[in-house]
């Protein structure tokens, strides 16, 4: 078995899912055949140093269909790297270059990729909001969350200071970038999964802020939520006014 190395550091994706796609289809070996699996090994290093402009991480959309009616949802590049990572977004450049028939699956099966950007990851939860967060070393404290800033996400001054409560409480050197997707939930519960996020992901690069989080109760995470209403009341206890006659 042949195995290629295809380097993604300062290139393109375009560039990078070509290279690998071509050497996938046995075109890098004297003898091509196109009906059949090439027995080569493909691998993608430096891919968390591969040139990807803001525009591109925020106008490209990726789309999914559940397979029912209205189960058709997209996806920016931002929030695909924030989820799976950017070695995701290199698998599915790939698999669009190679040729559409049985081949497609073993092809792709054969291509590895390596990410040298190092990150802390971490789910933040309150109520039903769920918060998938990234911790990427940075010069300067950040936000994206849902391919949206800090100040754009949450309009109102205490939320933004609840989904950032964390690096304060921790008082640690490290200076992140964070790199967040929320779902479900009110715009309150997300600020706090939020920051249960962060709080859980800085445990894990340093156990040493356990103490401080977990006496600020940011490591817990807070299982109170809205009671249903019942039938025949008015809310989940209240009940309407009794009248004799």
């Amino acid at each position: 078995m042949n195995k290629y190395t295809v380097d993604a550091k300062d290139r393109n994706l375009g560039r990078v899912a070509s290279d690998a796609a071509r050497a996938l289809l046995g075109k890098l070996q004297t003898s091509f055949s196109k009906n059949e699996v090439a027995e080569v090994s493909v691998e993608v290093i430096n891919v968390g140093k591969m040139k990807l402009s803001e525009k591109k991480l925020k106008n490209k959309k990726y789309a999914s269909y559940s397979g029912y009616p209205g189960g058709l949802s997209f996806a920016s590049m931002e929030q695909v790297i924030a989820k799976k990572g950017i070695t995701e977004i290199v698998r599915r450049s790939v698999y669009k270059m190679l040729p559409k028939n049985k081949l497609h699956h073993k092809r792709i099966n054969m291509m590895a990729t390596e990410e040298k950007t190092k990150y802390l990851r971490a789910v933040g939860r309150r109520k039903t909001a769920v918060a998938t967060v990234r911790l990427y070393p940075a010069a300067k404290l950040s936000f994206s969350i849902n391919g949206k800033e800090l100040e754009q996400y949450f309009g109102t001054a205490e939320l933004r200071r609840v989904a950032g409560e964390a690096f304060i409480k921790a008082k640690n050197d490290g200076i992140y970038k964070v790199s967040a997707v929320l779902k479900g939930g009110g715009i309150s519960a997300q600020a706090e999964a939020l920051r249960h996020g962060i709080s859980r992901a800085l445990l894990s690069g340093d156990a040493e802020l356990r103490k401080k989080l977990k006496k600020a109760g940011f490591l817990k995470r807070d299982p109170r939520s809205k009671e249903r209403r019942k039938f025949g009341l008015k809310k989940a206890r209240k009940a309407p006014q009794w009248s004799k006659r």
